[in-house]
Formats: C-alpha cells, sequence, structure tokens
C-alpha cells in the first residue's frame, strides 16, 4: 500500500490496545478498541459489552514508531497527549501509519 491510496471501510477498521500514560482512556472504557478514520480524525470506539459503544475522535499532530506493531501519536497536550497503540499484526499497524501521515500532511 502506498501513501495516497484510499482505504476501504472494512480496512479501516482495526483492533488496537490503547495506552494512555495518566491512564484516563483504560479507566473509563478499557483498553482494546476498534480505530478507523472518519472526518480527517483519528476514531478510536471502545465497545462496553450491552450498553453503546463509546467514540472518541482525536486529532492527531504527530506520529512515531516504535517497533513494528507500536505507534505512539500525539494529540496535543489539551487533548489525550501522548498515546501508544499496539496492534495485533505489522501490517495493521503500518496501514494505520500510512493513513495517519496522509492526515498529516
Amino acid at each position: 500500500m502506498q501513501v495516497g491510496e484510499q482505504l476501504t471501510d472494512s480496512e479501516q477498521r482495526v483492533w488496537v490496545k490503547v495506552r494512555q500514560r495518566s491512564g484516563e482512556l483504560r479507566r473509563r472504557w478499557g483498553d482494546r478498541g476498534v480505530l478507523s478514520f472518519e472526518r480527517g480524525r483519528l476514531l478510536i470506539t471502545f465497545p462496553q459489552g450491552e450498553y453503546t459503544p463509546v467514540r472518541q475522535y482525536i486529532k492527531i499532530k504527530a506520529v512515531v514508531r516504535k517497533d513494528p506493531l507500536t505507534l505512539t501519536v500525539n494529540s496535543g497536550f489539551w487533548s489525550f497527549g501522548w498515546l501508544t497503540l499496539t496492534f495485533d499484526f505489522e501490517e495493521d499497524s503500518t496501514k494505520v501509519e500510512l493513513e495517519l501521515l496522509k492526515m498529516l500532511s
């Protein structure tokens, strides 16, 4: 996949483990969510069992690759700060990284 290629809806939805330094997201909604893109922002949907899923939009300011399965993204001081996204597959992390870099440019 190259920068500039569009992802289909099913390709845009990826399971991810989300960690934040303060732990605010995990305490509220758990640490695994479905990552997708909507309206030029990163969208993480946290399933809540029988309740309505929690949708959290995040505007990305920077992306850093830590290892083949891990990306760190900066959402800014007044948002969630630095988030660590850990993927199940390297292919998913690469695809998301390209999409995030496209959003930044």
